[in-house]
């Protein structure tokens, strides 16, 4: 069925947050400009913004002129002081040396960083006088006093830096854009297509895998992987299957990680065609389809839509919508491995097409979005 929502003329939506020990508190202020009339609703609930997160830790090659070394990480979710201020994030380093176990066991023995260079969101630079440790990144509000090192709510994984360790440079297919090293093209959703990344102290060619968003490669060929330089290596990889924009590339060599990223982007979805499932395979291009008020099957022909069955993990939804009847009909989703099929007849999902069942309803304009 259609749903009918009214409509209210407003001068300003504003939301007034208000900030708790575990989350936020919400409030909607409305004023309508017809009558003047204000009011105002509490959100029955709190609010949290998502957890800090840790793509790379890098660490320059030698002591700095002053001794110290200096510390790039990036990533998301830090929060940006230009914004909030100074006390909106902190960088801990553990105090068992790089000894992760021991940081997860003696978080109080973790050591502030002071040296703080730059912070935005995406990347944090400081100065530490070590050349190799465990750090996390840790949010609030409040200054230093309202981190609390044992809250995981708001505090990253514990990432390694080393300057021993792995790390992916510039070179080849994957150059810097920014300060991310890219592959700058956007790569087809059943992945397959070869392409050439530098690493340096990889040490070896046995063992070795290339992991995109969790999706790991299998085991490159020894024959894909050369050594160029003195303790600089070039792997040639297939790119695994995949879905969206800037996801995280690392190496590993018997699973132990470069410390750094790389990114790339798979290509956007692109409906070429849409089709009622009816004896005519009625095309929906150049005319709107008639469809049943009981609903109808359609079928979606295109590119890289993702498939489910391939891609171990990544967003996504179709839905059904109408602006003129204010109806938004999830037909299908998944979120990570969660795949959601909420209408009753089969969805069917590959690469270039799916088949789905449309809503139930009547007088309305309908549109596809993927």
């Amino acid at each position: 069925m259609c749903l009918l929502r009214t409509h209210i003329e407003m001068s300003f939506l504003t939301f007034v947050i208000f900030f708790l020990l575990l989350g936020w508190n919400i409030r909607l202020l409305v004023e309508n400009t017809k009558t003047g009339q204000k009011t105002a609703a509490d959100f029955m609930g709190t609010v949290k913004y998502s957890k800090p997160h840790i793509d790379s830790v890098t660490v320059s090659a030698g002591p700095l002129s002053d001794g110290y070394h200096r510390l790039v990480i990036t990533g998301r979710n830090f929060c940006d002081r230009t914004l909030s201020g100074n006390n909106c994030g902190v960088v801990y380093r553990c105090g068992g040396g790089d000894d992760s176990n021991y940081c997860s066991t003696h978080q109080e023995h973790s050591i502030l960083e002071t040296f703080v260079e730059s912070w935005s969101d995406t990347e944090i630079r400081l100065k530490t006088n070590t050349s190799v440790g465990v750090v996390y990144v840790q949010t609030g509000l409040g200054g230093n006093a309202g981190f609390a090192p044992v809250d995981k709510d708001f505090r990253s994984a514990f990432r390694r830096f080393s300057t021993n360790s792995m790390k992916i440079i510039s070179g080849d297919d994957f150059r810097y854009v920014g300060v991310d090293l890219t592959y700058a093209t956007a790569v087809p959703t059943p992945g397959n297509i070869r392409l050439l990344i530098n690493v340096q102290k990889l040490g070896g060619k046995d063992k070795v895998r290339v992991v995109v968003n969790s999706v790991k490669t299998a085991i490159i060929p020894t024959g894909d992987i050369t050594e160029v330089s003195s303790g600089t290596w070039r792997i040639s990889f297939l790119m695994p299957p995949g879905m969206g924009a800037k996801q995280s590339l690392y190496v590993t060599r018997d699973d132990a990680p470069t410390t750094n990223r790389a990114y790339v982007s798979y290509h956007e979805p692109l409906i070429q065609t849409i089709r009622l499932r009816n004896g005519a395979q009625e095309s929906l291009d150049s005319k709107p389809g008639v469809i049943s008020t009981t609903g109808d099957v359609i079928e979606i022909v295109g590119s890289n839509f993702g498939d489910p069955s391939t891609v171990a993990g990544g967003n996504f939804e179709l839905r059904f919508y109408s602006n003129v009847m204010s109806i938004d009909h999830l037909l299908t989703s998944r979120t990570g491995s969660t795949l959601l099929n909420p209408q009753s007849c089969v969805h069917t999902h590959d690469n270039i097409q799916c088949t789905c069942c449309l809503c139930a309803a009547f007088l309305c304009f309908y549109f596809i979005n993927v």
